[in-house]
């Protein structure tokens, strides 16, 4: 109840500093009855309530490339892919999808590169065994 004591409490919870005029904390900020409005940082959340999922890591594409194509590029990816989870847990976004998209970059390099082996080896290989029985 407001004796004139407290100008702006007008008889909610406490809001951790903002003004309340009968909501729930909202952490700093301006209530006017309605419920919690902080950011939510770890979760992809923001500051309209929505939810964005984390980004694909590409996991699996930077291990396939380490197993079947090419192990330098490979290891690479693995390690920038590992990173998206841990930077999406901790709120940086940006940086997240930056190491998704390296990550996918790298394994597609390593993929090129591991074909383009192949080929020249089965090149090489298949011209000394024609050369053979020739």
């Amino acid at each position: 109840m407001n004796n004139g004591q407290y100008p702006y409490d007008n008889g909610g919870y406490n809001n951790g500093g903002g003004y309340n005029n009968g909501g729930y904390n909202n952490g700093g900020g301006y209530n006017n009855g309605g419920y919690n409005n902080m950011n939510y940082a770890a979760g992809g959340g923001d500051m309209n309530g929505g939810f964005q999922p984390a980004p694909n890591n590409n996991l699996v594409l930077a291990i396939f490339t380490t197993i079947c194509c090419c192990l330098p590029f490979g290891i690479y990816a693995i390690i920038k892919a590992s990173n998206v989870n841990k930077y999406w847990a901790m709120g940086q976004r940006e940086l997240a999808v930056n190491e998704a998209n390296e990550a996918k970059k790298w394994s597609y390099i390593g993929i090129g590169i591991g074909l383009v082996c192949q080929i020249i080896y089965f090149v090489v290989y298949g011209a000394a065994v024609f050369s053979q029985f020739s």
